[in-house]
């Protein structure tokens, strides 16, 4: 009994030793993964909350220094206005009064004293002729006080000494347009005044110095009268140097807390592993001479580093939401302490660095504010200047009324001397061409800007209107061009609106008619490159063919599906012969022209008025083409009645009989334009593929086994069965993707009996049986029961394209349908040569065309 009891009792204290042990391993191993996910829980949330704060910083970095350069470039661009129309006024007189030592002193002493002015140039115009009394720039060793003349074909003032020897050249490309210019002239441009220099980032501004109006430039300029431009290049040089430091100061900040935030993170973690670490080995230690005392300190030990963890993280969750005031206590001397005191250093850098940047901002602000209010009095000084200005400037107020201060020019422009107190309804936009609506937005706008923030104004300035129609009374309507400008206060609202007039209808007018000229001389580069004898031929067709369509569609409201389908085969002729011999504009239109037809083909309704507007444009074009050729041009088509079909046939003839046994039937037909020698076949092909740009992409190969003459009409149906299968080629056979694909193309003819066999192939892509399949799904055609060559065959059916888009060479799907029209018409055919056991996706291209060779043959080619 009693080794029994000691057996139980031995086993009862082994199986409570064991749970005791293996429960405290347990509770050791878990209090290890615990505590280790805690320390990964705060290592993320402390890298998400560095990584907003450090977006936040990054943002407002980027918005003060997007800030500073806005202001910055408002107030060059300000005071480069002020600065030359000021300057201009002085030298007016000195210039009217031809003193040149009095203008070269002055300018020699603005740019002395501004420093922002890195190039000032005044010159006259007279007579046509450009000479420069002030030239000044850094590649200058000394300012140019004496005329230089300026070289229109080099571009560039010129200086020569008394031998006519040159010795000084400056470049200027931009003096032509300042002559050209009628008033003030601001463009952002960079100026490299040194051969080695880098360019800098300038504004050019000029304005022109003369005696009379605005309006009197134009006509003192033709009539040899001198005039006088003034250009600044004020340099933007500050600006960038100024941004760049700003971003360069943030850069170095954000990067040395970057730094600091990785390194307290890296020794914060490593620390906290270590410490981890050596408190499990200590508690597997003790636990191996008292399992009590082991799970005792084991639960001490958790708690001292579960709290201070927890604490930290909810510090960082503080830090996060942008609580910088509380600060973090060290409750322990161990890691763990020596990480929230790191903690706790860096939340006083970031607490600092971000009350500093604010600071930065308020100082930046208020210095910008007080620049503008410096630049506020400046604008009001100007109101002095307004009675002299070549413009249409006033100001408007509260309730949308305009100011007392104008300038002289509005009272003439808008035609009225009444201007203060008038609104901006009785002044504009109740003489206007605007529509109701927009008059109402305009009106809303100013009156939701006045004296609010600035930012309404910029958001919604889109809707002023930039130019209208002005006319007062029964006087003549005028284009008139408008600025919209605020005038902001120190609150950073808009105080004011200053709206600037201009009349441009002289220049819109100008404008028009080049827009006219551009639009012949388009039309004469393509009918200079055409041969004038093939050109009339084609008109004629072309006009011709037009007519009869016009007058089927006069005949009834809507063509009928037949009509349709003649009048846009006709069409799509005259488009590829136009596309032929390089008439792009009128190919285009007719592209354009088929679109109505082509949905009658495709059973939608359409009526004539839907037609009419198209056939016209064809129309107008075709007579502009002619008008062109005969009264701008004056060319005749010449050789008294031959055409070049004909010449070329008759030579090709006598070539191939040397001058003996001269077939005189057959040459009496071609001298009478009876028949053509289909030789000449080849280069027409040849000039095809030339006019759609692919001939480093597609060869032709010509195969004739002799001479072979055809009758006139069936010889240009030829050629019209081969332009419509040449673009095919080039659309279809030429892949998209590859630029280097090449494809030859070959043409055969093969007599035999009284027919004409004409092959045709070309190795590019081929017909794809896949393609053609999807497309006879679409349009509901059963194809099960079809063979392969019944499925090829498809392609001949009108309205059957494989393209996805219609293009001006090819995509309505019906250029073979004409091809086969235009042969069965000859009493020929077309088939497609297909092998029927094929297994490939896509057949390759090869085409037999048979036609008998004359018109005895007609009939029975029809029957067979």
């Amino acid at each position: 009994m009693m080794s029994l009891s000691n057996s139980i009792r031995a086993k009862t204290i082994g199986f409570a030793l064991s749970v005791v042990l293996l429960s405290t391993l347990f509770i050791s191993v878990g209090l290890y993964f615990s505590i280790s996910q805690l320390v990964e829980q705060f290592s993320d949330e402390s890298s998400k909350q560095f990584q907003l704060m450090e977006n936040q910083l990054l943002a407002g970095s980027e918005e003060t220094r997007a800030k500073i350069k806005a202001i910055f470039e408002e107030q060059a661009l300000r005071k480069a206005k002020n600065t030359i129309i000021r300057d201009a006024l002085v030298l007016k007189v000195p210039f009217l009064e031809n003193s040149h030592s009095s203008i070269n002193t002055y300018l020699d002493e603005i740019v002395a004293i501004d420093a922002d002015i890195v190039s000032a140039l005044f010159f006259s115009v007279e007579d046509g002729r450009a000479k420069a009394w002030f030239l000044k720039q850094a590649n200058l060793t000394q300012p140019i006080s004496y005329q230089t003349l300026y070289d229109q074909d080099s571009k560039a003032w010129i200086s020569y000494d008394e031998q006519g020897r040159e010795f000084l050249r400056v470049p200027d490309h931009t003096a032509p347009q300042i002559m050209a210019s009628q008033g003030l002239s601001m463009h952002r441009r960079t100026l490299k005044l040194e051969q080695s220099g880098p360019p800098i980032p300038v504004y050019e501004i000029s304005i022109p110095v003369f005696e009379g109006e605005k309006d009197d430039l134009r006509e003192l300029m033709e009539d040899g009268e001198p005039i006088g431009f003034l250009r600044y290049h004020y340099s933007l040089a500050g600006l960038q140097t100024a941004v760049q430091t700003e971003k360069q100061l943030a850069q170095n900040k954000l990067q040395d807390l970057q730094n600091r935030i990785a390194n307290i993170k890296r020794s914060s973690v490593d620390a906290t592993q270590e410490s981890i670490r050596n408190s499990i080995i200590l508690t597997l230690v003790v636990l191996g001479g008292a399992v009590t005392v082991a799970i005792f300190i084991s639960f001490l030990m958790s708690r001292r580093f579960i709290e201070p963890i927890l604490n930290l993280q909810q510090a960082a969750q503080r830090i996060s939401e942008g609580n910088y005031r509380d600060s973090i206590v060290p409750e322990t001397q161990d890691e763990l302490g020596s990480l929230a005191a790191s903690f706790e250093k860096m939340r006083i850098e970031v607490k600092d660095y971000t009350e500093n940047l604010q600071t930065m901002v308020d100082e930046r602000t208020h210095w910008l504010n007080e620049t503008l209010m410096e630049l506020a009095k400046t604008n009001r000084s100007m109101k002095v200047l307004l009675d002299h200005i070549n413009q249409g400037v006033f100001v408007i107020g509260r309730r949308y009324k305009a100011l007392d201060e104008h300038s002289h020019k509005l009272c003439l422009i808008l035609e009225t001397d009444l201007i203060a107190g008038e609104t901006i309804d009785s002044l504009l936009l109740d003489h206007s061409n605007l529509r109701p609506e927009a008059k109402l937005a305009v009106r809303s706008l100013l009156n939701a800007s006045l004296n609010e923030n600035t930012l309404n104004f910029v958001a919604n300035a889109h809707i002023l209107p930039k130019e209208i129609i002005y006319q007062r009374g029964d006087s003549s309507s005028k284009i008139i061009e408008i600025e919209w400008n605020m005038i902001e206060d120190d609150s950073d609202c808009v105080a004011a609106i200053l709206v600037t007039v201009h009349d441009v209808t002289e220049l819109r007018q100008l404008q028009r008619e080049s827009v006219e000229k551009q639009k012949v001389i388009q039309y004469i580069e393509e009918m200079i490159e055409t041969e004038s004898r093939s050109f009339i031929t084609f008109i004629d067709q072309a006009i011709h063919t037009l007519h009869h369509a016009l007058q089927v569609i006069s005949e009834s409201s809507t063509p009928s599906l037949q009509d349709a389908k003649t009048i846009f085969r006709q069409l799509h002729t005259i488009k590829g012969n136009a596309a032929t011999i390089g008439l792009r504009i009128l190919s285009q239109v007719v592209h354009e022209a088929e679109i109505p037809f082509k949905r009658i083909i495709d059973g939608q309704t359409t009526t004539r008025e839907d037609i009419l507007p198209a056939m016209r444009d064809v129309s107008h074009c075709l007579e502009e083409y002619s008008r062109i050729h005969n009264e701008v041009l004056k060319r005749d088509s010449g050789l008294e009645g031959y055409d070049d079909l004909k010449l070329q046939s008759v030579t090709l003839l006598l070539e191939l009989n040397h001058w003996q046994d001269i077939d005189y039937q057959m040459l009496d037909e071609v001298i009478h334009g009876q028949k053509i020698y289909t030789a000449i076949l080849a280069p027409y092909c040849k000039r095809l593929i030339d006019a759609h740009r692919a001939s480093d992409r597609v060869t032709v190969h010509w195969q004739a086994p002799f001479p072979i003459f055809l009758e006139a009409h069936r010889y240009f149906k030829v050629r019209d069965c081969l332009t419509h299968l040449i673009r095919n080629s080039i659309d279809h056979g030429l892949s998209k993707s590859d630029d280097d694909q090449q494809i030859v193309v070959s043409i055969t003819f093969e007599p035999y009996d009284h027919f004409l066999r004409i092959h045709y192939r070309d190795d590019g892509q081929g017909i794809s049986l896949r393609q053609i399949r999807a497309k006879a799904e679409e349009r509901r055609l059963a194809l099960d029961q079809r063979s392969l060559q019944e499925v090829a065959d498809l392609i001949f059916e009108p309205g059957f394209s494989t393209s996805d888009t219609a293009t001006d060479v090819s995509g309505r799907g019906m250029g073979m349908d004409i091809v086969r029209h235009e042969l069965e018409s000859l009493g020929g055919s077309i088939a497609v040569k297909v092998d029927e056991n094929t297994a490939e996706d896509r057949l390759p291209i090869h085409f037999q065309m048979t036609i008998p060779l004359h018109a005895s043959n007609d009939h029975h080619q029809k029957s067979s």
